[in-house]
Parts: structure tokens; C-alpha cells; sequence
């Protein structure tokens, strides 16, 4: 017979949508799909990063980020 483990919690958390995130600290667990990631590098310059673009959605809206590396 395999060993199990229950794993129990006792907070519960709302989720948090993207049109409810504020700058600033914070302890929100914020809940998205990663739906795409791509990764922008250059070769010849010792495979540096020089941008991201990611699509992440929650229940309520899709964002589309892009990130400058320079």
C-alpha cells in the first residue's frame, strides 16, 4: 500500500482578477493562465534576452504584456 499525505489549509483566499491588481505590496495570490511566452534573443551578443511577450488570462480578461530588455 502507498504512503498518502492529506494536505489541509485554513485560509481561504478569493481569487484576484487582473482588473483588481493596485501597485504596491501586497499578500494576494493572483490566479492566470499563461496562455503564451516568447522569448526575443540575440545570438551573436552571447544569447542575450532582448525582450519578453507574454498573454495571460483570468475569468474576466486577457493582457498582453511586452517587456524591453535593453
Amino acid at each position: 500500500m502507498a504512503n498518502q499525505t492529506a494536505v489541509t489549509t485554513t485560509q481561504i483566499h478569493s481569487p484576484l482578477f487582473f482588473s483588481k491588481v493596485s501597485s504596491g505590496p501586497g499578500d494576494s495570490q493572483l490566479l492566470f493562465k499563461l496562455i503564451y511566452l516568447w522569448k526575443a534573443r540575440n545570438n551573436s551578443k552571447g544569447d542575450i534576452i532582448l525582450g519578453l511577450e507574454m498573454l495571460m488570462i483570468d475569468e474576466e480578461v486577457c493582457v498582453h504584456i511586452s517587456i524591453l530588455c535593453f
